[in-house]
């Protein structure tokens, strides 16, 4: 621990009279300003006069955040990171009561352990042994409100570094433990985590009361709840050097998360035989941000977490439980989900986060370089330019800071935010694009970061005052820019398909308005006969404006002028009151030969039929989008007219496409009329897409219709993905219907993972195929090494180890059974059969296995062969 002396000469010359010991029991305070217990009057930091609405936030993310937290474990740990199947059996309950919620909620908690306890404790008293005692330099923070300027041990690569160490040489050098130590353990330390969490947070709220390290920086408002979740005390600390917010940030949370990454890449390869390439790249990249922290520790001091945040819920909670647990949810994900990158791909994502590392690192430099030199630097080759600014700290004294307006930080006040979100999106790439759970990393990082720039913009208003205006006239932009130029705002309304639909309809009502020669009369009139809302009048107009600016392309111009004039003739032709509501639907209708508008619309069916006969010989109809979208009206009537007169001109693609449609409508009608469309191809295209919308949809009398499809269009792979969705919904109707029509060993497996209880029950129900049943059984047994449930399954004959192409024998291969293995060569052996001999030859010979596998089963098959 270093001297004061050594404090008062490591101290930067600029604070040397600000920095004085007060006594040799107390902390570091400023000898001025004693007098004062809080900050008062205008000085900048977290706000003090908050609203209402501000109070509820508050409250809500202390309620909720930490269950959140445990719904993401639930998707991991019971449904492979799904994160809508954790919600489908409440959805799917037949009588939904407070009762069955609070069941439900219960249902996903982990359970607490004393183990798990005593893990996360032990891991909290040695990383703070650690942070006392290892060796390291002294850093110091930038001046706070009340104009302290604190020190600080940067010990945290040194920390690191023994901590990794011990861990994998006490577990994979010593075996005193498995390396999976985290894993095994991962929800029982969640519990843990949170109740310390929650602990903190009140220690801190106390501590902030009744013994502050700094009264001076204290910060109150008139919300406890506010004071709580952002915290009172600017530093709270235990003696002089033991800094709250250094230790939870660092230590706990940011050297776990490598760890946790580690622990859980080794339960990969425990569980497959190997680690993936995604593994090994999220944990480079992982690696590389952390060590990147520790290595510039010193620069974290000046950053908003030391600088500005206050320490409450919002820190304490968050470093305790957020961080280790949300910040790894990609190792969470792989280790369920393996995922092998292509080549290309896995040079693609590295490049990304190698690309987000140098914009994180190199526009971090420029402002350090600039600081240390006082402004005396080159930027890109050129001299640093830099606002010098005075603030006020609540003393009264005077202050001089630089804001750095070249370089990267002349683009933007946070391009290192730019570089943040590159390396976050890479780490999210890596997982693939299977499942949304792994992205929810880069979301929650964006949201973060927009948030910091306006609380961080907040604060530099207040500290800085005009000089920060001025800043902001040099920078204008916060991120990247605020807003985009006006060519590129209209590019996008023009082409983006977002705004399609809208464009499109914009072209019916300019229509109108040429027919009633009265643009405002005519929108005002399709709004109220459509039911749109009133701010639909505002964004049409301004689309009408849009599409006639000199920017539109001059092809698009000749293609709408064309639209323009067959609509203004029709509705010409069509305007007497009594069918002005007819010629809009007409004019709709035609409309769909450039546009898919007609989704939007619901006729009845004798209306729609009387557009289609009455335009049928005058106008072209593009007869695939009419017989989609009469399929989605839901209006048989016109469709039967549409496929009796004009199947020949009716691709199969909008066939199916149209089958899907009423199958997600559950319009049966229709969709046996579809069904019984014979396609003109001798490969017809299959309806798998069909029968999972279906499936989605929760339509049974539609799913069995499609299975019952004359034309066997369904697959089976269609099959076994429509059964992935059902059981992930926990339907058993649905599900025993499609494994009545045949599904893959394959699939059994792989739903088997997510919900075994459930696969049990289904296959248990009538008309299901039986060998369904034994094969799942002996993947139990194998799993669990039971050898004798496996033999016993075998003998009543139910499955033999030849189905699925020796599936069984492959499985045993992968779990490394070496029992179950000598007991299906035996059953080979029996039957003369040799290609089991061959696969486990096979495997052995193309994979690197341990000792403690190979041996054994070599030795067993000689025992085998020489019987």
């Amino acid at each position: 621990m270093p001297t004061k002396n050594e404090l008062r000469s490591r101290a930067p010359k600029s604070a040397d009279a600000d920095i004085l010991p007060s006594d040799a029991k107390g902390p570091l305070v400023k000898t001025t300003n004693a007098k004062e217990d809080h900050q008062k009057g205008k000085t900048w930091g977290r706000a003090r006069d908050v609203d209402a609405w501000t109070i509820f936030q508050c409250f809500i993310v202390m309620a909720f955040c930490p269950y959140l937290v445990i719904y993401f474990w639930h998707a991991c740990d019971a449904y492979k990171c799904d994160l809508v199947a954790p919600v489908m059996p409440l959805l799917n309950a037949k009588e939904l009561s407070l009762k069955v919620a609070g069941e439900w909620i219960m249902a996903t908690f982990p359970k607490p352990t004393t183990e798990g306890f005593a893990l996360f404790f032990g891991w909290l008293f040695f990383q703070a042994a650690l942070y006392a005692f290892l060796p390291g330099q002294i850093g110091y923070g930038q001046m706070t409100p009340a104009g302290f300027v604190l020190p600080y041990v940067v010990n945290g690569l040194l920390a690191w570094f023994v901590t990794h160490a011990l861990y994998f040489g006490a577990s994979l050098g010593l075996g005193l433990f498995s390396a999976t130590l985290v894993y095994d353990h991962w929800g029982a330390l969640l519990i843990a985590a949170n109740f310390y969490g929650y602990f903190l947070t009140g220690f801190s709220y106390v501590k902030a009361h009744l013994f502050p390290t700094h009264p001076a920086d204290r910060k109150f408002s008139s919300s406890a709840i506010y004071d709580m979740f952002f915290g009172i005390e600017f530093n709270p600390r235990l003696g002089k050097m033991f800094d709250f917010k250094l230790f939870h940030n660092g230590r706990p949370g940011i050297v776990a998360w490598t760890l946790i990454n580690a622990s859980f890449a080794y339960a990969q390869y425990v569980q497959i035989g190997y680690i993936t390439n995604s593994m090994v790249l999220v944990n480079i990249l992982h690696a590389i941000y952390v060590l990147d922290f520790f290595y510039n520790e010193d620069w974290y001091l000046r950053t908003i977490d030391i600088c500005h945040d206050h320490f409450g819920f919002y820190l304490a909670w968050g470093d305790s439980v957020w961080l280790p647990f949300m910040y790894t949810l990609q190792t969470h994900y792989l280790v369920r989900n393996p995922v092998d990158l292509s080549l290309p791909y896995f040079c693609a994502v590295a490049a990304l986060g190698l690309f987000g590392y140098y914009i994180f690192r190199t526009v971090n430099n420029q402002k350090n370089l600039v600081r240390k030199t006082n402004g005396d630097c080159k930027i890109w080759g050129k001299p640093a330019t830099f606002i010098r600014t005075k603030f006020i700290t609540s003393d009264g004294k005077t202050h001089e800071s630089l804001l750095l307006t070249s370089g990267f930080w002349g683009v933007s006040r946070h391009f290192n935010y730019v570089g943040d979100l590159a390396i976050s999106l890479a780490m999210c790439m890596t997982c693939g694009f299977g499942h949304l759970l792994p992205y929810f990393y880069i979301v929650y990082m964006y949201i973060l970061l927009i948030q910091r720039i306006g609380r961080d913009d907040e604060r530099c208003r207040g500290k800085y005052g005009d000089y920060w205006v001025q800043y902001g006239k040099v920078v204008k932009y916060k991120l990247i820019m605020d807003r985009l130029p006006a060519e590129v705002i209209q590019a996008i309304l023009i082409h983006a398909e977002i705004n399609k639909d809208l464009l499109q309809f914009n072209l019916v009502c300019r229509s109108f308005a040429a027919a009633v020669q009265d643009t405002t009369h005519a929108l005002e009139h399709i709004r109220r006969r459509f039911q749109l809302p009133r701010e639909w009048m505002k964004r049409c107009k301004q689309m009408n404006k849009m599409a006639v600016s000199p920017g539109l392309d001059p092809a698009d111009k000749r293609v709408w002028r064309q639209v323009w004039t067959r609509l203004a003739t029709l509705s010409k032709q069509l305007r007497e009151p009594d069918q002005l509501p007819f010629a809009y639907k007409t004019a709709l209708f035609v409309l769909a030969s450039q546009a898919d508008m007609l989704q939007l619309f619901q006729f009845s069916a004798d209306t729609t039929l009387r557009i289609v006969q009455s335009i049928n010989s005058a106008y072209p109809i593009d007869w695939d989008t009419a017989v989609i979208f009469l399929a989605t009206a839901y209006n048989s009537l016109a469709l039967d007219y549409v496929v009796s007169n004009h199947l020949l001109n009716i691709s199969d693609t909008a066939i199916v496409t149209a089958i899907e449609e009423a199958a997600v409508g559950g319009q049966m009608e229709a969709l046996s009329l579809l069904l019984s469309c014979s396609s003109s191809d001798p490969q017809p295209l299959s309806l798998d897409g069909a029968l999972n919308q279906a499936v989605l949809a929760f339509k049974l009398d539609c799913i069995e219709a499609i299975l019952n499809d004359r034309f066997k269009r369904v697959t089976c792979a269609g099959r076994d993905s429509a059964l992935e969705q059902s059981v992930v919904f926990s339907d058993l109707p649905m599900s025993t219907l499609l494994v009545q029509y045949g599904v893959s060993f394959d699939c059994l497996t792989s739903v088997l993972y997510i919900a075994p209880q459930f696969v049990h029950q289904m296959l248990e129900q009538p008309g299901v195929d039986p060998g369904y049943l034994s094969y799942v059984l002996l993947l139990e047994s194998m799993y669990k090494s039971d050898c004798n449930a496996s033999r016993q399954i075998l003998n009543e004959g139910g499955i033999t180890i030849m189905v699925n192409n020796y599936a069984p024998v492959r499985k045993a291969l992968e779990w490394r059974r070496t029992d179950h293995l000598l007991l299906f060569l035996e059953v080979a052996k029996r039957k003369s059969d040799t290609e089991p001999f061959k696969i486990v030859q096979k495997y052995l010979d193309q994979n690197e296995t341990p000792d403690r596998f190979r041996e054994p089963l070599l030795a067993g098959i000689e025992a085998i062969k020489s019987k």
